[in-house]
This record gives structure tokens, sequence and C-alpha cells, in this order.
């Protein structure tokens, strides 16, 4: 993965304190009638995350040979939390967004935990009481318009996120039991040693990959249906920045579509 600028597309919750909170993209439908607009909400593994279209600066919609950013979702939010937003051309689609840094202040025991169960890194034991983290998340998910075979650039492409998981193998496409590659990079930096967590969510069962060098990594396609990848990176704030940590978060979702049986004789 070539170094890159990388570009903010801000996105806050409305009230609500994002701390330990990681935040998915997903579309209401994995796969679209070619010329259906996409509908996407924001989710974390506790249920549906109201969208404040207010705070959204940018959102960019990828599809073969096309890239749309947009300022801000087009319609109010529908009654399921979804946003509607551009059909892209038949083949792979994306939707990615980053959500504008925040600081909170949050108690270091919470944050530790957090990074226990999630993070590439540890917060040092001694660190207590609360700190200020200025959080950072981009989300990005993975669609399927048509019944094109093929065209799986938007699946591939790297779309310059703050945070971001780039696929080298089309997952809307897959089949059970292959290997996808993958890259992670922050800021247009590959990422080594990241600790990667790939979800499928009809089991649960967590698959953690540490990224090597230029931030490349597998996780093994295991069952069908929707699939939540994650990684959370920590580091020290620099003096002055207004926070003692950062923390950076890079979430993907996609759907594996189901075998097709095969014909009875």
């Amino acid at each position: 993965m070539n170094p890159r600028t990388a570009c903010a597309l801000p996105l806050l919750l409305a009230g609500a304190a994002m701390g330990q909170q990681v935040l998915f993209l997903r579309p209401q439908a994995p796969r679209l009638a070619a010329g259906a607009p996409i509908l996407v909400r924001l989710e974390s593994p506790d249920g549906p995350v109201p969208w404040n279209n207010d705070r959204v600066r940018l959102l960019l919609v990828l599809g073969q040979d096309t890239r749309e950013n947009i300022d801000r979702a087009p319609e109010a939010p529908d009654a399921a939390g979804a946003v509607r937003l551009p059909a892209p051309p038949p083949g792979a689609g994306a939707v990615g967004l980053d959500l504008a840094p925040i600081i909170e202040i949050i108690d270091a025991d919470k944050l530790r935990g957090f990074c226990v169960a999630k993070s590439d890194a540890r917060l040092p034991e001694t660190v207590t009481g609360k700190v200020r983290v200025r959080r950072m998340q981009s989300c990005k998910t993975l669609l399927r318009v048509g019944d094109a075979p093929g065209h799986a650039m938007a699946a591939l492409e790297e779309t310059a996120q703050q945070a971001e998981i780039a696929l080298r193998m089309d997952p809307t496409r897959a089949t059970v039991g292959s290997d996808i590659a993958f890259g992670v990079s922050i800021a247009g930096e590959d990422v080594e040693d990241a600790r990667v967590l790939a979800t499928p969510i009809a089991t649960g069962k967590t698959q953690e990959v540490m990224s090597r060098e230029e931030g490349a990594g597998s996780f093994r396609i295991t069952t069908a249906g929707p699939w939540r990848v994650e990684f959370h990176h920590l580091v020290r704030a620099t003096a002055g920045s207004g926070a003692d940590w950062i923390l950076t978060s890079g979430t993907l979702t996609f759907d594996v579509p189901a075998p097709v049986p095969e014909p009875k004789r």
C-alpha cells in the first residue's frame, strides 16, 4: 500500500459519548438491483446508532470507475435510521466515511480494558484516573449492485480514509473457505503489527490477525453472511495537543454470499 494523502470525512453521534463504542457502517441490503439507491446506517455491536446528519462533512460512494464525494446525506434518515445515497454502477460498491475527531475524558481502567480486548497496544498500568483521548474512527462498507460478474474495483480500491482496511479480494463474491488478503493504514501510512479482528455475525467467532510488513495480512472466510472487521491503534498524543492519548479505529463490513446449491440430478 503506497502512502497517500488522507482526507477527513467526519461524523459524530448526537449527545452520545463514543469512548469505547465501535461504529460500523452497514447497508440495509447487501445486494441491490442495478439503479437502486444505497441505504446505509450506523451500528455498534450493541445495536443501531442514531445518525446525526448535521455533523457529516463528507461521505464517499465508490463504484466501478466512479467516485462521488458528498458533503452530507441528501435526505434525513428514515424510520430505521438509514440514509439514502446515490446508486453506483453495476458491480462492487463501497461507502466510506470518517468520523470527526473528538476529545473525550475516559476513565483509565475502561480504556485499558478496551485496549486489552481490541487494541494492538496496552495502556500502561501507571496511567490512572481520567485521561483525555482523541478518538478517531473511520468506517467502510462493501456491497454488490446488479448481477454483473467481475467489476470488483470498488471493493479493492483504497479510499484514502483516515484509517482504512483495504481488501485485495472482493468479499461480495467470495466463497466459504477462501482467504481474504488485506492491508491496514492510518493517514496513508501502512501499520505493521496492527491487531485486526474479523468476525462473522452468524457465529461470533473472531479471528485475530497481526498485520505484517506493509500492513498486510489475511483472514479466512469461515461462513457466509455479514462480517465485521476492525482494528484499533493507541499511541501517546503529542504535548500541547489537548489530549493524552490518540485512539484510531478503522472498521469494515461486508456480506459473503451463501453457497449456491448444486442442481439435483
